[in-house]
């Protein structure tokens, strides 16, 4: 157990390393996403999504130890580690609908409010 443990620290690190490397959490790296986003033509997002990804949908998830700023297709589903108190990389009044199940409660009030600024400007 303690080696599996280890070795998924190890994984992080290297992809905490390659997400630092490649200017991942650059404004580079934002307008970059902006275009990816739009050209999958997603008009909803699932925020917070954790292991839950819906078919058809843009997941996001925060994850330190895993890649971020990257869209990846699994199944079927778009997945983004992104962390959403940033500015989103999604383009003003592109997205009809989001949806979040158990993750605004865990913001304090100001990162809340940030947060709903975001969507608003999103939709």
């Amino acid at each position: 157990m303690k080696a599996k443990k280890r070795w998924m620290k190890c994984v992080g690190m290297l992809n905490y390393g390659a997400s630092v490397l490649l200017l991942r959490y650059t404004k580079f790296n934002s307008s970059r996403l902006v275009k990816r986003i739009a050209s999958l033509h997603v008009d909803r997002l699932h925020v917070g999504c954790g292991h839950v990804l819906l078919p058809g949908w843009l997941n996001i998830l925060f994850e330190k130890r895993q890649e971020y700023g990257r869209v990846t297709d699994i199944n079927g589903a778009w997945r983004l580690n992104y962390n959403l108190l940033q500015p989103w990389p999604v383009k003003e009044n592109s997205i009809s609908f989001i949806a979040g199940s158990h993750f605004i409660e865990h913001l304090d009030l100001n990162a809340g409010i940030r947060f709903v600024q975001y969507a608003h400007r999103v939709m």
